[in-house]
């Protein structure tokens, strides 16, 4: 069972006469990778600045550890972090060097530029060559990575990041999940971020929370998720060798053939009768995919699902 760190509590927001948030109810785990789904402007990033204290919400209340963030005041953000894609996360006329320094002495925390963590992470994201350059000179990918710096440098317990890989190339995209992974199994942090990557969520998420429409659709467990589609489990046969038949249908990658097949049943007669049962190396079970589990909350019309 979870322990719950955030409560949010019927909440409501509206922009401009239109609702983006309808009633959302739900809770955030404790030392957990939470990830928030859902299309673009399914009120995600409202969401977050809402937990993050940044806007008001019309109805509701959010809780963090048990109190209400209007009553928590300043001191708040001394345990939270946050990097949001939506907005200037560092000053362009800055230095990398100095957007660090300046956001140390914001977080009122006794560390200094120097500190082996700050330092270990400009190596990590390679940014030590470009440190002591305006950041307004930097690329997409290394603005992103000044950022997540910044949040990563005090001793926080909750991060918040919004499309942390984006603008990322691949190396400091993977380098990036790795931080997070450690800081969340290693450092026990919370970590609530928001992303598109079916890459990124397969291989960050503990729990996960679908927004569609303003509303919840899906909360709980991230592996509870993918088997909320019904009739969706297919087998896979892998055989050594190229396959090539049309029936078939084999998907052919470094030497083997891959097929697929909604039944074991019918995967096994389909292997006898082209006479393959003695070239198969494995038959697998095999789970949707985030794309296909998302399409099916969507499909559902608000039918709300709860998996604790």
């Amino acid at each position: 069972m979870y322990k719950m760190v955030f409560e949010v509590k019927g909440i409501h927001k509206r922009y401009n006469n239109k609702t983006i948030l309808h009633n959302i109810s739900f809770e955030i785990p404790e030392s957990n990778i939470t990830v928030i789904l859902g299309k673009n402007g399914a009120g995600k990033t409202t969401l977050i600045k809402l937990m993050l204290g940044m806007i008001s919400a019309d109805i509701g209340d959010i809780l963090y550890k048990g109190e209400n963030l209007l009553d928590i005041g300043h001191s708040y953000y001394q345990n939270v972090s946050a990097v949001l894609e939506s907005v200037d996360n560092v000053y362009p006329f800055l230095t990398g060097r100095q957007n660090i320094e300046y956001f140390i002495g914001l977080s009122k925390q006794s560390i200094n530029y120097m500190n082996d963590s700050i330092q270990g992470l400009i190596d990590e994201f390679d940014l030590r060559d470009a440190i002591d350059e305006p950041v307004g000179g930097y690329s997409r990918g290394m603005l992103q990575k000044l950022s997540l710096i910044i949040s990563l440098m005090t001793n926080v317990e909750v991060l918040f990041l919004d499309e942390p890989t984006l603008g990322l190339d691949f190396q400091s995209s993977k380098q990036l999940c790795q931080k997070i992974k450690q800081l969340s199994t290693e450092q026990h942090k919370t970590i609530i971020l928001t992303s598109h990557q079916a890459e990124i969520i397969e291989l960050l998420a503990d729990y996960v929370i679908v927004i569609d429409e303003g509303e919840v659709v899906y909360k709980g467990d991230y592996q509870n998720f993918l088997q909320q589609v019904p009739h969706s489990q297919e087998f896979e046969a892998v055989i050594e060798g190229e396959v090539i038949h049309q029936e078939l249908q084999c998907r052919i990658e470094k030497g083997k053939s891959y097929v697929k097949r909604n039944s074991i049943d019918e995967l096994t007669a389909l292997l006898a009768k082209y006479n393959l049962m003695s070239h198969l190396i494995k038959i697998e079970k095999l789970s949707p995919t985030v794309e296909e589990t998302l399409d099916y909350f969507y499909s559902q019309g608000g039918a709300h699902h709860e998996v604790i």
